[in-house]
């Protein structure tokens, strides 16, 4: 999934659609087309691959802590949506990119942009699943606020269980809570794996 934002929006949507790219738009959160569309491949069988940023960071522009110690910007709850919304957990694999920074840089004049430089070492690396325990973990905080005799199944859309809750705002906040806390699991893992190679700066 990548985020559609500039004024060639449909030049370059033609193209990303047939490298089978499904274009998000910033602004029109967690429910648009496309996360609807990622929700479906995976009950399909499908993989999705999510840039779960929603816009192109470069190391030097991560948010660093008073130690020096870099952070990822904080992830989209459009992923949270989608893990919670699918109808069986799905094989999550962290992945991190290198070098890529190196490749297109972010603020050459154009048309320099939009050329790769020559040269650059690129790495992509692949981290262990994350264990889908986590994730219902994460979930089952809800199982609290369900009626007594219902729990949180892993096999039923979560929205469709919350609908259980007697108070509609209470059902909406506890859903924005709980994609929060997915998503923090999923950002957590992948900043794990960049540490792994990158070190504290997360970059190379």
């Amino acid at each position: 999934m990548h985020a559609c934002s500039f004024l060639l929006a449909s030049i370059f949507s033609a193209f990303f659609r047939h490298g089978q790219t499904i274009e998000t738009f910033r602004g029109k959160g967690v429910h648009q087309p496309a996360v609807d569309t990622a929700i479906q491949k995976l009950d399909q069988g499908g993989w999705v691959h999510l840039f779960s940023e929603g816009k192109v960071n470069q190391p030097e522009d991560y948010p660093r802590d008073e130690s020096g110690v870099a952070r990822l910007p904080r992830f989209k709850w459009g992923v949270g949506r989608i893990l919670m919304e699918t109808l069986n957990p799905p094989v999550i694999i962290p992945m991190w990119l290198t070098g890529f920074d190196k490749l297109m840089p972010e603020g050459r004049a154009f048309p320099w942009k939009f050329l790769p430089r020559y040269g650059a070492q690129l790495s992509v690396t692949f981290g262990s699943p994350i264990p889908p325990e986590e994730v219902l973990e994460a979930l089952g905080t809800l199982s609290t606020k369900l009626a007594p005799h219902d729990t949180v199944q892993p096999t039923i859309r979560v929205k469709d269980q919350i609908s259980q809750l007697q108070a509609p705002y209470m059902a909406q906040e506890d859903l924005s809570k709980t994609r929060s806390a997915v998503t923090a699991i999923i950002q957590q893992r992948v900043e794990a794996l960049g540490r792994s190679i990158c070190g504290d700066t997360l970059t190379q």
